[in-house]
């Protein structure tokens, strides 16, 4: 494939090329990602242009998964073959560092789920935060997820926070603010690095030897949430479901009501679904969080 009479190998440069762009957006030097030659000849569009060109989850072909639904077409597992992750499906499924989990499915995450994840992570420590300057970069980061406000406005609310962050720092030190950091690394421009940040910050309590609301293990258990199991995408058609379906996987979702998951499986199920993967996480134990991956791929969010 060609780009301008350059030759571009997507296997090659694909993950290169998307650490180049991720730092160039972040401002960081992006000097040793690629060889400069490489940089001089594709220059930063045709960078994103490889990226552009790798394909995701959710643009995956699709086949039939037999027995699905009873409706044909509405439910179809994801073949997945060429596009595995950087660990096995059983270290993917008992992994309980998050930070690997991301790295190794980064080309497949997209960066509304990135920054969903961001946002969990801070949710959990929410109420330890006492200025009203980090939690509102919190919610700033979710809106932003949505699409509700501009990157100027996330940029405006990122500020907030980091004045939030230094009148901390000057109290407790660099290990006692780093809850108001991550706050402020949510609303991060690059949604990688607020999902990497973030996760690192709300693991690390205020005072060392204090348990964290949001450990390791619980993250790890919210990346599955948003993102499922990359072995085993499923897809779905929701114009073959009934509109109380869609309606209720939006109020779950609007209202942060997961406690209704096993009341969508059971919507679900009347309507012919039988994919095991969806079922058991509706009807697990959670944690369920904004982005989580059933109620996105009923609501068709990426």
């Amino acid at each position: 494939m060609s780009r301008q009479g350059i030759e571009i190998d997507q296997s090659e440069d694909y993950d290169q090329a998307k650490d180049c762009v991720d730092e160039h957006a972040s401002g960081d030097d992006t000097e040793n990602r690629i060889p400069l030659s490489r940089r001089r000849s594709l220059g930063l569009a045709s960078l994103r242009s490889v990226l552009d060109r790798k394909p995701l989850a959710s643009n995956l072909p699709t086949v039939p998964a037999n027995g699905n639904c009873q409706k044909p077409h509405a439910f179809r597992k994801v073949d997945a073959t060429e596009y595995t992750v950087d660990m096995t499906e059983a270290e993917w499924l008992t992994c309980t560092d998050p930070i690997r989990m991301v790295k190794a499915a980064r080309a497949r995450m997209r960066h509304r789920k990135l920054r969903l994840f961001a946002v969990a992570c801070c949710h959990r420590i929410e109420d330890l935060l006492p200025d009203p300057r980090s939690r509102m970069a919190i919610a700033a980061a979710e809106q932003h997820a949505d699409g509700a406000i501009t990157e100027m406005q996330l940029r405006e609310a990122r500020v907030a926070a980091g004045a939030a962050h230094s009148d901390s720092f000057d109290r407790l030190g660099k290990v006692g603010a780093c809850f108001e950091w991550a706050a402020e690394f949510a609303a991060d421009r690059v949604a990688f690095k607020a999902a990497e940040s973030a996760s690192w910050m709300t693991h690390t309590a205020r005072k060392i030897g204090e348990p964290t609301p949001a450990d390791y293990t619980f993250q790890a258990d919210i990346i599955r949430d948003i993102f499922g199991n990359p072995f085993h995408p499923v897809s779905v058609d929701p114009s073959c479901l009934p509109r109380d379906v869609t309606a209720l996987a939006l109020t779950i979702y609007d209202e942060r009501a997961f406690d209704r998951m096993p009341e969508l499986a059971d919507a679900l199920e009347r309507e012919g679904c039988a994919n095991v993967d969806v079922l058991e996480h509706c009807r697990g134990p959670g944690p369920h969080v904004r982005g989580c991956w059933v109620v996105d791929m009923l609501l068709r969010r990426g």
